[in-house]
């Protein structure tokens, strides 16, 4: 069995662009995070201006318990970022 020699120079670049695919996807994972809140948001406004009645405060509820876990889910990714950054 032989010894492979790595570069340390290769080593750098490839955890650096590791470090920089990494970001890239978390980003990706915020951004779409941030437009599903805000297009649920949009949704709910909508909803709350044409609905009336238990149907209404059903789907409210049911647009409430997505948008936290979207929210949780955005915290989770900015978390990631932070950790990633460090």
């Amino acid at each position: 069995m032989g010894f492979v020699l790595i570069d340390m120079d290769d080593m750098k670049r490839t955890k650096h662009a590791a470090y920089i695919k990494c970001v890239s996807i978390i980003d990706e994972r915020i951004a779409g995070l941030k437009n599903s809140i805000a297009t649920l948001l949009d949704d709910a406004e909508s909803e709350m201006k044409s609905s009336a009645g238990d149907k209404h405060e059903t789907s409210r509820a049911m647009m409430q318990l997505e948008q936290e876990k979207l929210t949780y889910q955005l915290a989770e990714a900015e978390n990631q970022k932070a950790v990633l950054e460090k």
